[in-house]
């Protein structure tokens, strides 16, 4: 009797734990977070004190697509290929310049993610992908330099959302983003916020893009509004170009935070003067309106960027700067020195080039369809043109 009144109670536990894991609802949960010690009010004149950001767009966009800065959402994994990721050169710029915060696309609209993300296999963990936790490396090297840390996220996904797609033969058209479905599922958006809200220590805000102007904003974003709250109620939630119905302690609202895209919605001027609604002014240091890193763009110069700094922060909203790394996964020069310029501080060392292993090499070609010899692409010539005998691609051999 006593032998069978313990396989009893062995049945009966197993009963037990299949029924909470049956019945304990739909993934993820809600993980326990640290208890909300500030109002929202409070969190938002926090997040108003640091005035200065850098926004840094590195994703699978910066590797092409130039035409419209968003990455084709089949590209594969591998695609992404910074050669001297450098996140620390990122931060020491941010710190020059003045700047208290950084915000990383950790997920843009093609749906790459820069960890190992939940639900998908496009991100950087991926088998023969990149291989390295970017959004790790992001926030180790900004807390370094006692710097603030959010998430840009795109909650729309192409890649998860229209799985069916070939890349078209044009590979600038946009149209698999006009005709793509939207992210219906608030599981999938959630199991990736978990990660990021849990993973990497407190995260200041989330930046969302790609609401309200998809069209289940209304049945999804509620559901991943309540979810963030519950994981880390002290992280505040950006609405891109929202700018009504902003939260206070009283209610929570579409946005935190009143959000002015600056090169989208026509410069400073859309951020009234006397504006009261805490709010952040999202701005790119490159020059037409560029999110990415693309080649051949100018910028702004240190004292524009100033200039526009104090009037948005005049205006009771901080300036997010973008500063996009090259595929190298640094800075550009330039940008570097205009940054340290802004904060008053001497300019950096210069990279040095990296050495030009084709210089001069033997070279030779199977056919010549425009009369173009191999030997001047290793010349060391980067001026002219290649097909009338003056321009090499020394550079990118």
């Amino acid at each position: 009797m006593r032998y069978l009144s313990k396989m009893t109670l062995v049945v009966l536990l197993g009963v037990l734990l299949m029924a909470v894991f049956l019945f304990s609802g739909p993934w993820p949960q809600t993980s326990s977070a640290a208890p909300q010690t500030r109002t929202i009010e409070e969190l938002q004149n926090d997040f108003l004190a640091m005035k200065f950001g850098m926004f840094n767009h590195f994703n699978m966009a910066t590797f092409g697509n130039f035409k419209y800065q968003w990455a084709h959402p089949w590209l594969d994994e591998s695609f992404f290929a910074p050669t001297g990721l450098d996140t620390d050169q990122w931060a020491d710029a941010a710190k020059a310049a003045g700047m208290e915060y950084g915000v990383l696309t950790v997920k843009h609209v093609d749906g790459f993610c820069l960890w190992d993300c939940a639900g998908s296999t496009h991100n950087v963990m991926a088998p023969g992908a990149y291989g390295v936790d970017v959004v790790e490396r992001y926030v180790n090297s900004f807390r370094s330099k006692g710097l603030k840390v959010g998430f840009y996220f795109s909650v729309w996904d192409s890649h998860h959302d229209t799985p069916d797609r070939p890349i078209e033969a044009d590979g600038d058209s946009p149209n698999w983003f006009a005709n793509a479905k939207y992210t219906t599922d608030a599981n999938y958006i959630n199991g990736q916020l978990q990660q990021l809200l849990t993973n990497y220590g407190h995260i200041e805000y989330l930046w969302f893009d790609g609401w309200p102007w998809i069209t289940n904003w209304n049945t999804v974003y509620p559901q991943v509004r309540a979810y963030v709250r519950s994981v880390s109620p002290e992280t505040l939630i950006l609405v891109n170009n929202v700018r009504s119905n902003i939260s206070d302690n009283a209610h929570d609202g579409d946005s935190d935070i009143a959000s002015y895209e600056l090169p989208l919605v026509g410069g400073i001027s859309a951020l009234p003067a006397g504006n009261t609604t805490v709010a952040e002014a999202a701005d790119t240091i490159q020059g037409n309106g560029v999110w990415f890193w693309a080649p051949g763009i100018g910028s702004k110069t240190a004292s524009e960027v100033i200039s526009l700094r104090d009037t948005v922060n005049s205006r009771h909203a901080n300036y997010l700067l973008n500063v996009a790394p090259n595929r190298n996964g640094r800075i550009d020069d330039p940008i570097v020195n205009t940054l340290y310029t802004v904060g008053g501080q001497p300019t950096p060392t210069p990279t040095p080039a990296p050495p030009n292993l084709a210089l001069n090499k033997s070279a030779s070609q199977s056919s010549t369809a425009y009369g173009g010899a191999a030997s001047r692409a290793v010349d060391g010539n980067t001026d002219g043109n290649f097909f009338n005998n003056s321009v090499t691609h020394t550079n990118s051999e």
